[in-house]
């Protein structure tokens, strides 16, 4: 396959629209667009789909695909506004530029995504309190594609310039107790990442604040730095978290990378975890088709999920027939997968041509597996889910807290640490 092509596969298939600040309190009251919803598993949603939110990172149940996030301007001492969402089994999560895990991304992380509506078959979600009615989070709470900022930044070819600079030595304490932290703030504009005005409007929220302090963490030359290595006129990337007065548009810098050579180790690192997790746990997909032979085998059409590293794509494109698959729910947590069962043994007897315009979600690559009668499992049929490996991969159990013994039902999609 060319690397060209690979390449392709690897960035999320979102489209860019403005972040929705204050109007994501009113999108519950808007009647949804039918094309928003999340369309019955084996199908792919289309192109443009669902919704752009951010907001803050408040709560995390990775094993159940399951995160909270604080919306941009919600938040008041006296009520919990919190978006509840559900990760699809093939949204993606990038963090530093690179794939991630929900379990990667540290709580009070500003987060950019865009959700859909649930499934048909999954009840809306219950307002359990009156807080929660009268102050009602978006309907849309199926992510596609969640990220931090430095991703959304680059993925865009945008960054942000460092237009002013105000940090003095503060001091506080009682009586001869003095301690020092220094902090105050900085002036960002959005910028293309070259450093050039942009073509148009700036996305980000107009007269936002940002600030800094001694928690805040500065990279320089792909090492940590200090405050005093911000300056007028540098070029930036930054993740930003939450502040007492995050409401009215204010942010603290969590991360800031000066320069391209800290961006690139700080996305490398990243991607060495996504790449060591995706061989252990396999890499996810679902059976879009099976035929049956007269002598009983099976013959599964298998596509796998955006949102990987371009060389996990090239390994399981390896032309080596022999692999493994083991059935999962819509968690992507392994059915079965305890000691000594190892997935059923198949053989790839087709690659398909790579998609070059696959729907969001979708990975473009497509596999024809031949299974075996002694191999066949009940949980391979349409619109289920599986993990696959390559053959160079390690053949490892799963924790337990990623094995199911039995398949959950639909009903249970909200049954998490979240609830």
């Amino acid at each position: 396959m060319a690397a060209a092509l690979v390449a392709s596969l690897t960035a999320p298939v979102i489209a860019v629209v403005p972040a929705r600040g204050q109007e994501a309190k009113q999108e519950a009251k808007q009647e949804p667009n039918p094309a928003d919803i999340t369309p019955p598993w084996g199908t792919f949603p289309k192109a443009g789909a669902g919704i752009e939110l951010a907001g803050e990172l408040v709560a995390v149940d990775h094993i159940n695909r399951r995160f909270a996030l604080r919306l941009d301007g919600d938040f008041d001492m006296y009520r919990d506004c919190k978006l509840k969402a559900t990760l699809l089994p093939y949204g993606e999560v990038w963090y530093h530029g690179a794939p991630a895990d929900l379990a990667d991304i540290p709580l009070g992380t500003r987060l950019h995504g865009r959700f859909l509506l649930p499934p048909k078959d999954v009840a809306p979600r219950e307002l359990k309190t009156d807080e929660e009615k009268r102050f009602p989070p978006p309907l849309h709470d199926h992510a596609l594609v969640i990220e931090d900022g430095f991703s959304h930044e680059r993925r865009r070819g945008r960054a942000l310039r460092i237009d002013k600079i105000d940090v003095k030595p503060g001091e506080y304490g009682h009586g001869d107790k003095r301690f020092s932290f220094p902090g105050g703030s900085v002036v960002l504009t959005q910028v293309q990442a070259s450093g050039q005005p942009l073509d148009g409007p700036p996305d980000t929220l107009k007269d936002a604040i940002y600030t800094v302090d001694a928690s805040t963490r500065v990279w320089k030359d792909g090492r940590p730095g200090t405050l005093a290595d911000l300056a007028v006129g540098q070029v930036v990337q930054a993740n930003l978290g939450w502040t007492p007065d995050w409401a009215t548009g204010q942010f603290h810098g969590l991360d800031i990378w000066t320069d391209e050579k800290s961006c690139e180790v700080a996305a490398e690192q990243q991607r060495q975890l996504h790449l060591r997790r995706i061989r252990l746990y396999w890499l996810p997909g679902w059976v879009e088709k099976v035929d049956y032979g007269p002598d009983g085998r099976g013959l599964l059409t298998v596509t796998y999920f955006a949102g990987m590293d371009r060389q996990i794509y090239e390994e399981i494109e390896m032309r080596n027939a022999f692999r493994f698959l083991k059935r999962t729910d819509h968690r992507l947590r392994i059915i079965g997968g305890g000691e000594g069962d190892l997935g059923s043994g198949v053989h790839v007897t087709k690659w398909r041509d790579v998609d070059p315009a696959p729907p969001p979600g979708s990975s473009g690559i497509t596999h024809e597996i031949e299974v075996s009668v002694q191999q066949h499992q009940e949980g391979f049929r349409p619109g289920r889910f599986i993990r696959s490996s390559s053959l160079s991969w390690p053949q490892a159990i799963m924790p337990p807290e990623w094995r199911l013994r039995f398949p959950a039902p639909p009903e249970n999609d909200r049954a998490s640490l979240l609830d």
